[in-house]
Parts: structure tokens; C-alpha cells; sequence
């Protein structure tokens, strides 16, 4: 949070329509929203996902390519 602080203009834009989450918050706030979440993040949860995420891709390449085409 040091070597990106939120600006405040910023944060008092979003933290109404956020709520005080990691995006909005600092400090401790912050560091315990951060320290609950990083494990979702981790090398094998997403591993997991990987047939879920490209079905998903291929579902909406299939539909940009009709635009394309159409």
C-alpha cells in the first residue's frame, strides 16, 4: 500500500458504490481482506479452474467471431 496509495479523489468516488473492501481500504482493513483472499489465488485453486475459465472463453470467442462475420 505504500507504493500504490489510493488517491482520494478515486477512493471517494468508489467506496460509496464499492463498500469498504480490499479495492477501497487501507491499512489493516486492507492487509485482512488481502490476508483472506490471497489463498483463493493460489497456483492450485486456479489449476483447477482452468477447464471452467476456457469453456467460457471459447463460449464468448464463439460470439465475437459472429460479430465479426456478420
Amino acid at each position: 500500500t505504500q507504493l500504490f496509495p489510493k488517491l482520494p479523489l478515486t477512493y471517494n468516488l468508489t467506496e460509496p458504490l464499492l463498500g469498504k473492501g480490499l479495492i477501497t481500504s487501507e491499512g489493516k482493513v486492507w492487509k485482512d481482506h488481502r490476508r483472506l483472499l490471497t489463498p483463493l489465488f493460489h497456483f492450485n485453486n486456479l489449476k483447477n479452474n482452468v477447464p471452467v475459465i476456457n469453456a467460457h472463453l471459447r463460449k464468448y470467442l464463439d460470439i465475437i467471431q459472429q460479430n465479426i462475420t456478420a
